[in-house]
């Protein structure tokens, strides 16, 4: 039931993601901006992610999972993010 309720809260966040950044999509490369949002998250993704407060090593999380999420973080949402933001700038080239 969670993630039914949490599924339009991602829509609204995403389309004001959108909204915010077209302007700037059009000033900065798209890897800085990338950059910058995922700097600016990532401390609400790390709240969000313990659902216990203290050292990550007592939960016995191995390298290799620390690996596929650093893999996960830097090919999937980083590339996620250039993406969308070159495709904001084009958007918009094509909407003016």
């Amino acid at each position: 039931m969670t993630g039914l309720l949490l599924t339009p809260g991602a829509a609204v966040v995403l389309g004001s993601y959108t909204a915010l950044n077209r302007d700037i999509a059009k000033r900065i490369p798209a890897a800085t901006l990338a950059f910058c949002t995922t700097t600016v998250t990532l401390p609400l993704h790390w709240a969000m992610g313990w659902s216990e407060p203290g050292p990550l090593w007592r939960f016995g999380i191995s390298v290799e999972a620390w690996g596929s999420v650093e893999y996960a973080g830097l090919l999937g949402t980083g590339w996620w993010y250039v993406s969308w933001n070159i495709g904001l700038r084009k958007l918009d080239e094509s909407i003016t």
